[in-house]
């Protein structure tokens, strides 16, 4: 059974969850629940396996997420999960993309910065054009964590164009 607006806006914490203070789990269809909790705040969750495991993330929170945009959420969750990619995981990253303090770009920005002190103005600016060339439009936007070497495909016909 899925749930309608009307349902959603008037749902109120039940008595069991004020003296359990566990939330009152409702399910729209599809692994979207919407959580009441003690307090009456409602949460959208997305009910999912992962690995053979039961996982839950949180998509949002009513009424700034309509249950429209939860189920399109939850959606993107499902099809995160036909491409082998794991939601929470990728939440994860797009709080570290949005915190900034992980991307190769700002470490190596940082790096350089130590660096022109230690070196000639001249020694920096060819380095740091180099960077900025050749190495940020590729990877300055990546996760630290989340770079590889390149595989021998690419590297094979990348040297062939450069030779």
């Amino acid at each position: 059974m899925s749930l309608t607006n009307t349902q959603v806006k008037n749902l109120k914490p039940s008595k069991k969850a004020k003296d359990s203070r566990r939330p009152d789990k409702y399910s729209d269809g599809e692994g979207l629940q919407l959580w009441v909790r003690y307090t009456g705040v409602k949460s959208w969750i997305s009910a999912y396996r992962w690995q053979g495991k039961q996982q839950t993330l949180t998509i949002g929170k009513y009424p700034n997420m309509s249950l429209a945009d939860a189920r399109q959420h939850n959606s993107e969750v499902k099809q995160l999960l036909i491409d082998g990619i794991d939601p929470k995981q990728r939440k994860q990253d797009n709080k570290l993309k949005q915190d900034g303090s992980k991307l190769f770009d700002t470490i190596a920005q940082h790096w350089h910065d130590e660096r022109r002190t230690h070196i000639a103005p001249t020694t920096y600016s060819r380095d740091y054009s180099q960077y900025q060339r050749d190495i940020k439009p590729f990877i300055g936007d990546k996760l630290i964590d989340t770079i590889t070497p390149v595989d021998e495909k690419f590297r094979s016909n990348t040297l062939s164009c450069i030779l």
